[in-house]
């Protein structure tokens, strides 16, 4: 999964190529899905998508490729990337509900043995309608551009009503809780954070994310995977080093296509 400082068409094409050759490597041995959050199925998430940003599939037909042997559903997985664009925000809290559904009430609950997530994300969660308001330093529409009060200047608040609004503000809470609920039934998350800048401005989203979801990278900061583009292959090797290696035992991933402007 990406989060919510967004996929540009470089970066997406980067890691599209990054994933095709991290994942054909180890199709032999593992088991893979795939989920791009937000989606539609209908038709492509346009870039002025309102509330259409943090749109999701119902039920199962969230995970567009179901897990299965790498060397099924990995052209699946590749063939599906080529045809899409990142586009809309972050609902990553709902899109990790989706994929636990998927392992615990939905198709995936007859795969046997251990089931992973690999959440890989470049910003922050968002697209919480139960959030209201949120300070300048938890709004994604900032962190993203870089658009803090401080020494580069004064701006406005871009998740009040009058911009970009509060469903652009930083979804931590949520997403935290839904990955310690998913670790605690058995469905552990790696979080795979792809820098878009240094220091990354989710860094201490990311560490609580990765905590909670059972597979820290580290004891220290930064907890989870912290790679650049040039990097997302080698964490993706270490991550399947570290997953179950038997074709029996599969591995969900997921992806978020997020907006091109926010990296």
């Amino acid at each position: 999964m990406a989060s919510g400082s967004g996929f540009g068409t470089a970066k997406w094409s980067a890691m599209k190529t990054a994933l095709s050759t991290a994942l054909t490597k180890v199709q032999g041995g593992l088991s893979f899905g795939l989920e791009l959050f937000p989606h539609r199925l209908t038709s492509p998430i346009p870039f002025d998508c309102g509330t259409a940003c943090w749109e999701l599939p119902p039920g199962d037909s969230a995970i567009l490729v179901p897990v299965a042997i790498g060397t099924t559903s990995v052209p699946s997985i590749l063939t599906t990337l080529s045809g899409v664009e990142p586009s809309g925000g972050t609902p990553t809290a709902a899109a990790l509900k989706a994929a636990a559904d998927y392992f615990t009430v939905g198709a995936g609950k007859a795969l046997a043995g251990d089931k992973y997530v690999l959440l890989a994300t470049d910003g922050g969660p968002n697209g919480n309608a139960t959030i209201m308001s949120c300070a300048q330093s938890e709004c994604t529409t900032n962190l993203d551009n870089n658009s803090l009060n401080g020494d580069a200047g004064t701006f406005p608040n871009l998740c009040d009503s009058g911009f970009a609004g509060p469903m652009n503000c930083l979804d931590r809470a949520a997403t935290v809780a839904q990955l310690s609920v998913m670790a605690s039934a058995g469905l552990k998350t790696f979080v795979v954070g792809i820098a878009s800048r240094s220091p990354d401005p989710y860094q201490s989203t990311l560490d609580e994310m990765a905590v909670a979801g059972g597979v820290p990278a580290s004891t220290a900061s930064p907890k989870y995977y912290a790679v650049t583009l040039r990097e997302v292959v080698r964490a993706s090797k270490r991550c399947s080093r570290r997953s179950p290696s038997s074709s029996s035992r599969p591995a969900g991933s997921s992806f978020n296509r997020s907006r091109p402007t926010r990296l």
